[in-house]
């Protein structure tokens, strides 16, 4: 057992020039070991050796791809039946597990009566009362000669997404690699994953190896359903005190720590880790890991194909689960070829947990993912899930009216949250849209748990209409030299600069300072940049009503000019909870305040509907004109 194809062929052709026979004999413990011979010739290890140990050998065959190993006959005093399903004697050239009665059955086990039990069962076939029959585990069959063929282990074949796979090939196969002193296979079951096979891998002294290595090398020998999903690098393969594998010793894969890992950085990567956590089953890995080396197959590269399908609208062929193996990789595919952000408003930035979702609506740039901070700090009890903009996408109408945000983003809320109590927030921009939300809600007689305003005071509407498209082009010119102009940029002449050109400048420093991970094209970055001009001019338009309950305000601090309260109280009919932060405007929601935030939020979800509480006011003055707004959209 354990011997190379090539070595045991070289022991054969050794023994026989030297007048010896190499003789298989085989035998469990439980039956004083002996009780099957074979011997071998040299013409079948030769055969097995060019197969590449996958070959059977004299009398044996390879059926649906199974190597058989010979074992032989039955010697002096033994039985053995070959026991199919059912408990029924399987005829010649059938499958089962091999049962041994007859002298050589042991008695059972010192003080472990339940083993003893399941596997020394009464011998319905001799018709010897009291005799007994030993389950030794084996499968096997009978050859047309007559003799036993070994096929591998009751226990070590199983089924993988419906494929019978056996353990001990696969062992075979990783122990030809090179570098590889030893390695046992088994399947764990994971929660939320199904039956995984796990790669135990001893490697020989100054070797180099790895999963990545072993699962490239194995892809080309074994059928992709055989190929491990994890890989585990062990000093020693643990042992019982018989010197047996211990299998309840191997432990479980160990996924790299959430710190160690790369996660979503924008929409497009979150709505993918979702799908693929929901297709995986699991959470804890990074955007530049493989589908496959997370434990994916071709049946869940279907089924990761046929989800993204469905979020965008658009067939995403299988092909592509391939040659884009990662998150980011497959976030480039889809902003390239498909879209830059999934079309729904609605991204689930972190949908598990049983308790009440929480909605929070993007900032004037339209995109989601500056909540992704707040988020994680939440953890996973707490649903968060993310409004984006409509207009990123072409064909799809921006939206420059307040209320029709509101509506279309409840409108697509309910398609998670049905009914309420909702919970309701927004950043900046999104406060104003958040707070329209939250009146709507409140019209329909539903019920609204929270109304959270991160860093957002009311304004009266000061625009007089919409804007023509010479004027958004111009708002766009403008907004573009103000923005390299902010970042403290030098151009020549910036204001002389054509749109066109601008845009190029704005692309370039987004990509080179990493604050951008979408690598855009003119063309989307354009649909980016109307949006992101509409909705501030959408907030001048926009008039608040009073609303007919209660708000919860985080905000800053140091906000010069501003009252305790924003100007919230006056429209607030249900008063205002106030926390303060110590942090500026632009980065609110980013981490390390992002900390403080969620710290706090998690009590208001968690105490929605409970007496407000209020933190002391600040020192700075407060002006008299409570509808001031500072601070960016």
């Amino acid at each position: 057992e354990g011997l190379k194809a090539k070595q045991a062929a070289e022991l054969v052709r050794w023994g026989q020039g030297r007048g010896a026979e190499v003789v298989n004999h085989y035998g469990p413990t439980e039956c004083t070991v002996g009780v099957v011979t074979h011997r071998v010739g040299v013409e079948e290890v030769e055969a097995s050796s060019q197969d590449g140990g996958q070959g059977g050998g004299q009398g044996g065959s390879q059926g649906g791809g199974q190597a058989t190993v010979a074992i032989g006959r039955l010697l002096g005093n033994v039985r053995g039946y070959v026991v199919s399903g059912g408990e029924q004697a399987a005829g010649p050239g059938m499958v089962g597990e091999l049962y041994i009665g007859g002298a050589a059955v042991g008695r059972g086990y010192v003080n472990e009566a339940a083993e003893t039990a399941s596997r020394f069962v009464p011998d319905a076939y001799s018709g010897e009362a009291g005799a007994r029959l030993y389950r030794t585990g084996d499968v096997v069959k009978y050859s047309a000669a007559g003799e036993l063929e070994y096929l591998g282990r009751s226990d070590q074949q199983v089924k993988v997404r419906g494929y019978r796979v056996e353990l001990g090939e696969i062992e075979a196969a990783v122990n030809e690699e090179a570098g590889v002193r030893a390695s046992a296979v088994v399947v764990r079951e994971e929660e939320g994953r199904g039956p995984q096979v796990v790669c135990y891998v001893v490697g020989e002294d100054g070797a180099e190896v790895s999963g990545k290595r072993l699962r490239e090398g194995l892809s080309r020998r074994l059928p992709e359903y055989m190929v491990p999903a994890a890989f585990v690098m062990l000093g020693e393969l643990p042992l019982t005190a018989n010197g047996k594998l211990d299998r309840k010793a191997l432990p479980a894969p160990v996924h790299r720590a959430s710190e160690e890992i790369l996660l979503p950085r924008d929409s497009t990567e979150l709505q993918l880790f979702e799908i693929w956590s929901a297709v995986l089953g699991i959470d804890n890995f990074g955007i530049q890991e493989t589908f496959f080396d997370l434990g994916g197959h071709s049946l869940s590269a279907v089924s990761l194909a046929v989800k993204v399908s469905d979020v965008y609208g658009k067939n995403i062929p299988v092909r592509a689960v391939f040659d884009h193996q990662t998150i980011e990789q497959m976030a480039c595919y889809l902003r390239e070829e498909v879209a830059i952000v999934p079309p729904s408003t609605v991204i689930p930035i972190q949908p598990r947990g049983s308790r009440l979702p929480f909605f929070c609506v993007h900032a004037a740039s339209g995109l989601a993912q500056i909540y992704i901070p707040v988020s994680r700090r939440l953890g996973k009890s707490q649903p968060f899930y993310g409004l984006q903009a409509c207009g990123l996408e072409v064909g799809q109408a921006p939206l420059s009216d307040i209320r029709e945000m509101a509506a279309k983003y409840l409108a697509d809320i309910r398609t998670i949250q049905p009914a309420g109590p909702y919970q309701i927030g927004g950043y900046s921009f999104g406060a104003i849209v958040a707070y329209e939300i939250a009146q709507q809600l409140k019209a329909a007689q539903e019920e609204v748990a929270l109304l959270a305003i991160f860093d957002a005071t009311p304004r009266s509407g000061s625009a007089n209409g919409p804007l023509t498209e010479a004027e958004l082009q111009a708002h766009e010119h403008q907004y573009l030299i103000n923005r390299l102009e902010n970042v403290g940029l030098a151009v020549d002449d910036i204001k002389s600069k054509s749109l066109s050109e601008l845009l190029q400048l704005n692309l370039a420093y987004e990509i080179e300072e990493n604050h951008m991970v979408m690598e855009l094209t003119e063309a989307q970055y354009l649909r980016l940049l109307r949006v992101r001009v509409l909705n501030p001019h959408a907030a001048r338009q926009y008039t608040p009503r009073p609303y007919p309950g209660r708000i919860t305000l985080f905000r800053r601090h140091d906000a010069p000019g501003q009252q305790h309260d924003y100007g919230w109280e006056k429209l607030a009919l249900g008063g205002v909870d106030v926390y303060c932060f110590d942090s500026d405007h632009d980065h609110f929601m980013s981490d390390p305040n992002a900390v403080a935030v969620a710290a706090q939020l998690a009590g208001c979800l968690g105490n929605a509907g409970l007496p407000p509480r209020r933190c002391a006011a600040p020192s700075f003055p407060t002006p008299e004109d409570a509808n001031a707004f500072t601070g960016t959209y």
